[in-house]
């Protein structure tokens, strides 16, 4: 079996490697040579898949050429697609899968994410994890990661998260829980991992100029011009596996990859 990849970022290299020792064959597409993708029935994109002008993240080709191109009952493989291009109708049945939705990749994504920010928390604080007082805001998949990754290592883990169920598994786990209505509490680290942005008042009960702020949102749910003005610095961290650990990030995405070829019955 041939798969059609088209663009790279830092996973890319990891991917292709992970997908040929499996004995799965690559043509990598180019505007020169896009009509070979109609040869293949799987087309790989990047994890962050399009640019804002609809180019293929790390190519020339843009979406448009590619869903033109594309073979009947083609699956196109990559992740944070627009709404508007997941609602748009194909005649050839083309069909789009975005890795986010994947429910193994976004636990095993979310354990790299809280690996890599670990290894981020320790170098710039130059401190162990052990016995460390720590904030995980936010208690998705990624935050429910940090505060797992952070208990083995013996911190103090604290979760701050209005969602009950998520409270009740915080608690379930042994964390602490860190509540609207507390007293201020100066952490030491914290990891904003929250869907939505954070007032600066509820911030700056947590913290003082001593505490690092890592914001591991994709748009940034911190404050973080107010709280530089107050003293206070936010290390904002995007694409963390992708950046610290390119090698595991890329074998979790061909994971993908080989178990949709075997389910298109083709491997």
């Amino acid at each position: 079996m041939q798969i059609a990849i088209i663009g790279a970022d830092e996973r890319t290299p990891a991917l292709k490697r992970c997908l040929m020792e499996s004995g799965i064959g690559i043509i990598e597409i180019t505007e020169q040579n896009i009509r070979r993708l109609m040869q293949s029935q799987i087309i790989v994109l990047p994890l962050r898949a399009l640019e804002e002008d609809g180019r293929i993240r790390g190519s020339r080709v843009k979406i448009g050429m590619v869903l033109s191109y594309a073979a009947e009952r083609s699956v196109i493989y990559g992740g944070c697609f627009p709404e508007v291009l997941t609602r748009r109708p194909s005649g050839r049945r083309i069909r789009l899968v975005d890795y986010m939705e994947d429910e193994v990749f976004r636990n095993e994504n979310a354990g790299l994410t809280a690996e890599g920010c670990l290894v981020e928390a320790m170098t710039k604080s130059r401190c162990c994890v052990k016995g460390r007082n720590c904030l995980v805001a936010g208690f998705g998949y990624c935050g429910r990661a940090m505060a797992k990754l952070l208990l083995s290592l013996e911190a103090e883990v604290t979760v701050y998260d209005i969602k009950e169920d998520c409270q009740r598994v915080a608690m379930e786990m042994g964390c602490s829980l860190w509540q609207e209505n507390a007293e201020e509490q100066n952490f030491e680290w914290i990891f904003y991992m929250a869907d939505k942005p954070c007032p600066i008042d509820t911030v700056l009960k947590w913290c003082d100029e001593k505490t690092y702020l890592w914001d591991i949102t994709t748009g940034g749910g911190l404050p973080a011009e107010e709280l530089e003005e107050k003293g206070i610095h936010v290390e904002h961290l995007t694409a963390v596996p992708g950046r610290i650990l390119t090698e595991s990030a890329g074998i979790i995405l061909a994971r993908i990859i080989e178990r949709g070829a075997a389910d298109y019955g083709r491997v």
